[in-house]
């Protein structure tokens, strides 16, 4: 989460506006307009097998991805994510997750 807001005159109050997101804010970040389809982090995995950006991608979007795929390590086509401790977690698409949740339940 965060929040920004400009002050142009001295008097005036700042307006704050709270939106809630279906997809991740990355999405966003990133500038992707056809995230459905795909998983969450399928620019992240893009990004660690080939050394490629999204399509149209700028400067900023380019240096967002570097940073934020820092945290992630391709296996074998599996991505996993660096958690504080150093434990590797798994990132699971939704056919995946729904697959879980149902062998959990």
């Amino acid at each position: 989460m965060s929040s920004m807001f400009k002050v142009r005159w001295d008097n005036e109050a700042p307006q704050i506006t709270i939106e809630r997101m279906d997809e991740p804010a990355y999405c966003h970040e990133f500038g992707i307009e056809d995230v459905v389809d795909k998983p969450w982090f399928h620019e992240v995995k893009r990004y660690l097998k080939a050394q490629e950006y999204h399509e149209g991608a700028s400067v900023n979007d380019k240096k967002f991805l570097r940073r934020f795929s820092a945290k992630f390590f391709l296996s074998n086509r599996i991505l996993y994510k660096r958690n504080h401790d150093s434990t590797l977690l798994r990132c699971v698409d939704k056919s995946e997750v729904e697959k879980i949740m149902a062998d959990l339940h």
